[in-house]
């Protein structure tokens, strides 16, 4: 497949820009959160996540849209080893999300009995 120009432009945009752009939002917002505003620090976390996920989609979206498959993004499988592969990296996903809730929960605890609080106070009430 040849590179478009589009292609280099946005080589260009997540090489050069995005990184420079971040640096000087960083700074700014670090010089605020050493200067006591530490509520900005969950805000940086959710703009941080909220760019790469917004980046992601309008790559693909541009990608498919150009009429280029998901094979060439190594999306499909093409064969017997990488479709096992693929059925070995997705059976992680369970592992993943209960070490996930495992590492929430006793960091919880952890902050419980550090604060000497109930730790099943910061725990919002379920519904029946």
């Amino acid at each position: 497949m040849t590179p478009l120009p589009i292609d280099h432009i946005v080589f260009l945009i997540l090489a050069v820009v995005f990184p420079i752009w971040n640096f000087v939002a960083l700074r700014k917002r670090a010089a605020l959160i050493r200067a006591g505003r530490t509520e900005l620090r969950m805000g940086l976390y959710r703009w941080t996540i909220g760019e790469e996920w917004l980046t992601a989609i309008v790559l693909l979206a541009g990608w498919f849209a150009l009429g280029r498959g998901g094979a060439a993004l190594g999306l499909v499988p093409h064969g017997g080893v990488l479709a096992l592969l693929y059925g070995l990296t997705g059976s992680l996903w369970a592992p993943m999300v209960v070490h996930a809730v495992m590492d929430i929960t006793s960091g919880r605890m952890a902050y419980a009995a550090s604060t000497q609080n109930d730790p099943d106070s910061s725990l919002p009430e379920l519904a029946a």
